[in-house]
């Protein structure tokens, strides 16, 4: 029998998944929110209809800069400078779209692989820039998959509903799938079969991996923004040049620059918080910092 795609698109699961792993752990926090606080930024909406600026006196709308370019929806302000929080340690995840096999494939009857059981495939460009990430950032960050251990659109609602989708899913490491293309998986947490080797790979649930990653971590390591941004772009850079990642990613800082130049005024900490954001945006990743509040 052909696997099935899930009844839901990706983004149906990603956005309550990444809802659910920013407040359902004391452990994860979304550097964006944080950064607003300590920088100090404020919320605003971005109108061109003429009319509403017409209210306030403008014949047209002033010009200036769309910042969902940045990823985030505010407008830098000066305040009083305050110390920022601890970028020591960092997780990015990425949400996949999953495949439903009942029965498993063949193949990996040898695995000890139940049935039924799930399925997502890598991008191989994606993977090797990541990789490489990986290992540049080593101790500093983990960079995982996420998919869900289900396929119907009523279990995607309940478990939204009842704020479980991440007891549901499963989340392997970059690091499990090198050299792989597709993750088997027939239960939640981080054990699987990776293809196309049909090799088994045990893994522990994300719970147990962030805690224990967030004990065994150095406190000597560096904690610092422009450390964290530089190594991405490091790893980005010794990337092979036929990767198509490579020249987005870049172009997307270059435009950033420009328009920061052009526009703002901007410290070294809020420029590295915008390139680490382009690298999570670019590469579809969903951007967390570790650390107990």
């Amino acid at each position: 029998m052909p696997s099935l795609p899930s009844e839901f698109e990706e983004k149906e699961y990603e956005a309550p998944l990444y809802n659910q792993l920013e407040h359902g752990t004391n452990l994860l926090w979304s550097p964006g929110q944080v950064f607003e606080h300590h920088i100090g930024i404020d919320r605003a909406i971005f109108i061109k209809d003429p009319a509403v600026w017409k209210t306030f006196g403008y014949d047209q709308p002033p010009s200036g800069v769309y910042l969902e370019d940045y990823n985030w929806d505010y407008i830098w302000r000066l305040r009083r400078r305050r110390s920022l929080p601890d970028f020591r340690l960092n997780f990015f995840v990425q949400a996949k779209r999953c495949f439903f096999h009942n029965p498993r494939p063949r193949r990996l009857a040898k695995t000890g692989l139940a049935t039924p059981c799930w399925r997502f495939d890598t991008d191989a460009n994606q993977q090797q820039a990541l990789e490489n990430v990986a290992t540049q950032i080593q101790k500093r960050a983990l960079l995982c998959y996420a998919a869900p251990a289900f396929h119907r659109l009523t279990e995607l609602y309940g478990y939204t509903a009842t704020r479980t989708l991440i007891e549901h899913s499963s989340f392997p490491t970059i690091n499990q799938l090198h050299d792989h293309s597709a993750w088997y998986f027939d239960s939640p947490g981080g054990s699987g079969v990776a293809n196309p080797e049909a090799e088994f790979i045990g893994g522990m649930n994300l719970e147990t991996r962030l805690e224990n990653f967030y004990r065994e971590a150095s406190a000597d390591l560096p904690s610092s923004l422009g450390d964290l941004s530089r190594d991405i772009e490091s790893s980005i850079g010794q990337l092979p040049d036929d990767n198509p990642r490579k020249p987005i990613f870049f172009e997307r800082l270059r435009s950033i620059e420009i328009q920061m130049g052009e526009f703002f005024f901007l410290s070294a900490e809020n420029r590295a918080f915008a390139r680490v954001a382009i690298f999570a945006d670019a590469f579809n990743l969903r951007w967390f910092a570790i650390g107990r509040a």
